[in-house]
Protein backbone atom coordinates (compact mmCIF):
# COMPACT_ATOMS: atom_id res chain seq x y z
CA UNK A 1 0.00 0.00 0.00
CA UNK A 2 0.92 3.20 -0.95
CA UNK A 3 0.69 5.93 2.25
CA UNK A 4 1.80 9.64 1.50
CA UNK A 5 2.32 12.19 4.31
CA UNK A 6 0.99 15.34 4.10
CA UNK A 7 3.53 17.61 5.87
CA UNK A 8 1.64 20.91 5.41
CA UNK A 9 0.80 22.53 9.12
CA UNK A 10 2.70 20.06 11.14
CA UNK A 11 4.67 21.57 13.36
CA UNK A 12 8.58 21.87 13.86
CA UNK A 13 8.68 19.20 16.44
CA UNK A 14 6.64 16.50 14.34
CA UNK A 15 8.83 17.37 11.05
CA UNK A 16 11.51 16.78 13.19
CA UNK A 17 10.89 13.62 14.24
CA UNK A 18 9.87 12.70 10.23
CA UNK A 19 13.15 13.87 9.55
CA UNK A 20 15.03 12.31 12.03
CA UNK A 21 13.17 8.50 11.17
CA UNK A 22 15.54 5.96 9.20
CA UNK A 23 14.36 5.77 5.52
CA UNK A 24 16.96 3.38 3.41
CA UNK A 25 18.29 5.03 0.11
CA UNK A 26 15.26 7.79 -0.15
CA UNK A 27 17.04 11.34 0.07
CA UNK A 28 13.31 12.80 -1.10
CA UNK A 29 11.82 11.75 1.59
CA UNK A 30 14.47 13.71 3.79
CA UNK A 31 14.15 16.63 0.98
CA UNK A 32 10.27 16.44 1.58
CA UNK A 33 10.63 17.13 5.45
CA UNK A 34 13.30 19.67 5.12
CA UNK A 35 11.55 21.89 2.79
CA UNK A 36 8.74 22.10 5.31
CA UNK A 37 11.35 23.13 7.61
CA UNK A 38 12.91 25.34 5.45
CA UNK A 39 9.63 27.06 4.67
CA UNK A 40 8.72 27.30 8.44
CA UNK A 41 11.23 26.81 10.63
CA UNK A 42 14.21 28.05 8.98
CA UNK A 43 16.31 29.34 12.38
CA UNK A 44 15.05 26.08 14.23
CA UNK A 45 16.72 24.09 10.86
CA UNK A 46 19.84 26.04 10.80
CA UNK A 47 20.24 25.63 14.92
CA UNK A 48 20.31 21.85 13.79
CA UNK A 49 23.12 22.13 10.65
CA UNK A 50 26.15 21.14 12.83
CA UNK A 51 24.26 17.98 14.37
CA UNK A 52 23.51 16.14 11.58
CA UNK A 53 24.65 13.60 9.51
CA UNK A 54 25.88 13.57 5.69
CA UNK A 55 22.11 12.97 4.24
CA UNK A 56 20.28 14.96 6.53
CA UNK A 57 22.47 17.91 6.14
CA UNK A 58 22.16 17.61 2.51
CA UNK A 59 18.59 17.50 2.77
CA UNK A 60 18.36 20.67 5.17
CA UNK A 61 20.16 22.64 3.18
CA UNK A 62 17.89 21.58 0.09
CA UNK A 63 15.33 23.04 2.88
CA UNK A 64 17.24 26.60 3.51
CA UNK A 65 17.16 27.18 -0.38
CA UNK A 66 13.66 28.02 -0.35
CA UNK A 67 13.87 30.89 3.18
CA UNK A 68 14.82 34.07 3.30
CA UNK A 69 18.07 35.31 5.39
CA UNK A 70 20.11 31.62 4.82
CA UNK A 71 22.71 32.33 2.42
CA UNK A 72 25.20 32.72 4.83
CA UNK A 73 24.73 29.65 6.28
CA UNK A 74 24.10 27.81 3.05
CA UNK A 75 27.47 29.94 1.67
CA UNK A 76 29.56 28.29 4.78
CA UNK A 77 28.87 24.91 3.63
CA UNK A 78 30.01 25.02 -0.21
CA UNK A 79 33.66 24.32 1.36
CA UNK A 80 32.50 21.68 3.56
CA UNK A 81 35.13 18.23 3.61
CA UNK A 82 32.12 15.96 2.04
CA UNK A 83 31.88 16.55 -1.52
CA UNK A 84 27.93 15.76 -1.31
CA UNK A 85 27.45 17.80 0.90
CA UNK A 86 29.49 20.85 -0.54
CA UNK A 87 27.57 20.01 -3.86
CA UNK A 88 24.62 20.23 -2.25
CA UNK A 89 25.37 23.66 -0.71
CA UNK A 90 26.83 24.57 -4.30
CA UNK A 91 23.08 23.65 -5.46
CA UNK A 92 21.07 25.76 -2.75
CA UNK A 93 23.18 28.82 -3.56
CA UNK A 94 21.83 28.24 -7.41
CA UNK A 95 18.73 28.03 -6.36
CA UNK A 96 18.47 30.61 -4.37
CA UNK A 97 20.12 32.89 -7.29
CA UNK A 98 22.79 33.76 -4.98
CA UNK A 99 25.13 35.19 -7.92
CA UNK A 100 28.02 37.15 -5.06
CA UNK A 101 29.37 34.03 -4.30
CA UNK A 102 30.94 33.58 -7.85
CA UNK A 103 34.37 34.33 -6.70
CA UNK A 104 34.40 32.13 -3.94
CA UNK A 105 32.63 29.11 -6.43
CA UNK A 106 34.97 29.49 -9.52
CA UNK A 107 38.31 27.98 -8.17
CA UNK A 108 35.93 24.94 -6.59
CA UNK A 109 36.16 24.09 -10.90
CA UNK A 110 39.00 22.06 -10.09
CA UNK A 111 38.11 20.56 -6.67
CA UNK A 112 38.96 16.78 -6.53
CA UNK A 113 34.97 16.06 -6.00
CA UNK A 114 33.40 15.23 -9.08
CA UNK A 115 30.39 16.04 -6.91
CA UNK A 116 31.55 19.43 -6.59
CA UNK A 117 32.78 19.88 -9.96
CA UNK A 118 29.39 19.27 -10.95
CA UNK A 119 27.92 21.07 -8.74
CA UNK A 120 30.20 24.26 -10.06
CA UNK A 121 28.87 23.79 -13.65
CA UNK A 122 25.25 23.64 -12.62
CA UNK A 123 25.92 26.87 -10.47
CA UNK A 124 27.79 28.50 -13.11
CA UNK A 125 25.45 27.68 -16.13
CA UNK A 126 22.35 28.65 -13.89
CA UNK A 127 23.87 31.93 -12.26
CA UNK A 128 26.86 33.41 -15.47
CA UNK A 129 24.71 31.70 -18.47
CA UNK A 130 26.44 32.36 -21.51
CA UNK A 131 29.58 33.40 -19.66
CA UNK A 132 29.32 29.96 -18.23
CA UNK A 133 29.96 28.48 -21.52
CA UNK A 134 33.97 28.12 -21.71
CA UNK A 135 33.80 26.38 -18.17
CA UNK A 136 31.28 23.84 -19.76
CA UNK A 137 32.85 22.87 -22.54
CA UNK A 138 36.09 22.34 -20.04
CA UNK A 139 33.34 20.28 -18.47
CA UNK A 140 33.13 17.63 -21.11
CA UNK A 141 37.01 16.19 -21.62
CA UNK A 142 36.49 15.90 -17.08
CA UNK A 143 37.61 12.37 -16.51
CA UNK A 144 34.37 11.86 -14.04
CA UNK A 145 31.26 10.96 -15.62
CA UNK A 146 29.05 12.94 -13.47
CA UNK A 147 30.63 15.87 -14.22
CA UNK A 148 30.99 15.30 -18.75
CA UNK A 149 26.99 14.48 -18.14
CA UNK A 150 26.17 18.46 -16.21
CA UNK A 151 28.23 19.90 -18.84
CA UNK A 152 26.20 18.62 -21.52
CA UNK A 153 23.17 19.40 -19.50
CA UNK A 154 23.77 22.83 -18.77
CA UNK A 155 25.06 23.29 -22.23
CA UNK A 156 21.42 22.06 -23.44
CA UNK A 157 19.51 24.66 -20.97
CA UNK A 158 21.73 27.13 -22.59
CA UNK A 159 20.89 26.29 -26.07
CA UNK A 160 24.53 26.15 -27.12
CA UNK A 161 24.39 25.84 -31.37
CA UNK A 162 28.20 26.66 -32.10
CA UNK A 163 29.50 24.21 -34.59
CA UNK A 164 32.26 22.93 -32.40
CA UNK A 165 30.70 22.56 -29.20
CA UNK A 166 28.23 20.45 -30.98
CA UNK A 167 30.73 18.34 -32.25
CA UNK A 168 32.47 17.61 -29.10
CA UNK A 169 29.42 16.69 -27.33
CA UNK A 170 29.05 14.59 -30.74
CA UNK A 171 31.90 12.96 -29.71
CA UNK A 172 30.73 11.98 -25.98
CA UNK A 173 27.83 9.54 -27.88
CA UNK A 174 30.57 6.89 -27.76
CA UNK A 175 31.29 7.57 -24.24
CA UNK A 176 31.73 4.55 -21.63
CA UNK A 177 28.67 5.92 -19.51
CA UNK A 178 25.38 5.35 -20.16
CA UNK A 179 24.37 8.62 -18.64
CA UNK A 180 26.95 10.80 -20.89
CA UNK A 181 25.39 9.21 -23.67
CA UNK A 182 22.14 9.86 -23.05
CA UNK A 183 22.63 13.30 -21.89
CA UNK A 184 24.80 14.02 -25.38
CA UNK A 185 21.49 12.42 -27.35
CA UNK A 186 19.32 14.34 -25.54
CA UNK A 187 21.34 17.56 -26.48
CA UNK A 188 21.85 16.51 -30.12
CA UNK A 189 18.02 16.40 -30.16
CA UNK A 190 16.90 19.20 -28.69
CA UNK A 191 19.21 21.15 -30.43
CA UNK A 192 18.26 19.07 -33.72
CA UNK A 193 21.55 17.94 -34.56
Amino acid sequence: MDEKINLSGMSFNDLLKIFRLEIECNSDFYDMAAHSMGLHYPNKLTALLDTLDVKRLRSALFGLSFAEGTTQFIEFYIFHENGTVAASALDAARHQENKSIWPKVEPLSTHPSPWVRGAVLRYAGHILKDAAVPLLVAGLTDPEARVRENAIDELDDLGVDDPEIVSMVRDLLSDPDANVVQAAEWFLNTQKY
